[in-house]
């Protein structure tokens, strides 16, 4: 029998990528004193070092927001003791649209967080909280490289979800995945397992629990794309900070 290979999930690739790499190696010598309870006042720890600390911090929010978005599709696969969630007044479709939400407030900020590495990483001395997309982009250091070009494409892949963020975020509206995955066979779901709850199914408890589960495979697989599209987006845009990373971090290196 052929042995079935196992995909690494997207997270852990992009914790390989080159530009992680550098950064968590330029980093080495911050870690390494920390490790040792060294005083970090009492080591000379380059200019550089320090750089790659504040990148650091970037580059790992983008790889965790990579991680939540494939754990959320994990959760919305399973529903753990659904008689005690159905007792608390939590449904399959409550934890489905839970789940869904986490994962579009993840997807919708790593746009931000891409921006705000793109100021690290080009020394812009901006504030995280000014990093707006036409400020970071029209920038005269980042205009004239391909990151403006990168952090575009992932402008695109975000731009659709944002009303959907910023009606839960800002408005407290649940998006709900009848609307997203535009079903009606879904919306009929709700309605069953609404009425179920109350204790006058129409649908018999089997039926509806089967499915949900075919339901819940073409939910994985929508996300799972969406996951796969802005990672790949992702890896393109580390690909293209790179070189700016590493004629920086030279400098710094030089200089220290």
């Amino acid at each position: 029998m052929k042995r079935q290979v196992r995909l690494k999930p997207n997270s852990h690739k992009l914790a390989a990528h080159p530009l992680a790499k550098k950064v968590l190696d330029d980093l080495r010598p911050l870690l390494e004193s920390k490790a040792s309870e060294t005083n970090t006042e009492t080591v000379h720890l380059n200019d550089c070092v320090w750089y790659a600390d504040k990148v650091f911090s970037h580059t790992s929010a983008i790889h965790s927001a990579i991680e939540n978005l494939e754990r959320s599709q994990y959760f919305i696969h399973s529903f753990p003791q659904p008689r005690q969630n159905v007792k608390r007044g939590v449904r399959r479709h409550d934890w489905i649209e839970y789940h869904y939400s986490h994962f579009l407030i993840t997807l919708v900020s790593l746009l931000d967080i891409s921006l705000r590495l793109t100021n690290t990483v080009f020394c812009l001395g901006n504030r995280e909280r000014d990093c707006k997309f036409d400020l970071i982009t029209k920038n005269s250091w980042v205009v004239r490289t391909p990151v403006a070009g990168a952090l575009g494409e992932i402008n695109k892949l975000i731009y659709p979800h944002k009303e959907g963020r910023n009606d839960f975020v800002h408005c407290g509206k649940t998006p709900k995945i009848a609307s997203v995955m535009k079903s009606e066979y879904l919306n009929n779901l709700d309605r069953f397992s609404f009425i179920e709850m109350c204790g006058k199914p129409v649908v018999d408890k089997k039926t509806l629990e089967l499915a949900y589960k075919g339901q819940v495979k073409k939910i994985s697989a929508k996300l799972q794309k969406e996951t796969n599209s802005i990672y790949d987006e992702v890896w393109k845009f580390f690909n293209k900070l790179e070189p700016i990373y590493e004629k920086n971090a030279t400098t710094l290196r030089v200089n220290g």
